[in-house]
């Protein structure tokens, strides 16, 4: 959660990192990328926006009802050229890398760590009684995968494509998939990442 402006430059930077392009000239952040529509432009405008609403929201800057509602009509402008994806304020973590471009669906009260990957179709959701997910760190969440309810996913974890998790309490890395998601296999350590090496 940010709660600085040192915070906010931090993340903003950090999600810049996850964002593949191809040419110098066309940074996500440059007008030439936004201006030709590619998409990697688009989400990084979104990311933007999402941390300077987040910044607002939690810290309370000067005229900060008027940033907030600002930052939230760009991320909407953002969201329909990205497929109408819906990620809420204070639920993503840093570096979550979009390999693919869609629908996604993150419920305002679940949680996800830094450094996923999360693909289209992805919806992370609660129940009727209010409980939500908490992802962890160096997670990747394959196509079409739906996480339900009161969910815990270890760091380091794969979600398989179309997986359906509903239940996960392990403390290790595991691999999930079916439906429901069962535990196919517990990872190694090899598989975890080194932050400081990016």
């Amino acid at each position: 959660m940010i709660t600085s402006q040192v915070e906010k430059n931090k993340y903003i930077k950090e999600d810049l990192k996850a964002i593949t392009f191809k040419y110098r000239l066309f940074k996500p952040q440059s007008f030439l990328a936004y201006f030709f529509q590619y998409q990697y432009a688009f989400l990084y405008r979104y990311l933007y926006h999402l941390r300077n609403a987040e910044y607002t929201y939690n810290c309370k800057p000067p005229l900060w009802k008027i940033r907030y509602f600002y930052h939230n009509w760009r991320m909407r402008i953002m969201a329909n050229k990205l497929g109408n994806i819906e990620i809420p304020i204070n639920t993503l973590g840093y570096v979550t890398r979009f390999p693919h471009i869609g629908k996604i669906i993150i419920n305002k009260d679940a949680s996800i760590g830094n450094y996923c990957t999360i693909y289209p179709g992805v919806c992370i959701g609660k129940k009727e009684n209010g409980e939500v997910p908490k992802i962890g760190n160096h997670c990747y969440i394959g196509i079409g995968a739906k996480i339900i309810g009161k969910v815990t996913v270890p760091d380091n974890s794969i979600i398989a494509p179309n997986a359906v998790v509903i239940k996960c309490t392990e403390s290790n890395s595991v691999v999930l998939g079916g439906i429901p998601a069962k535990i196919l296999k517990v990872l190694t350590p090899i598989l975890q990442h080194n932050d400081t090496s990016r």
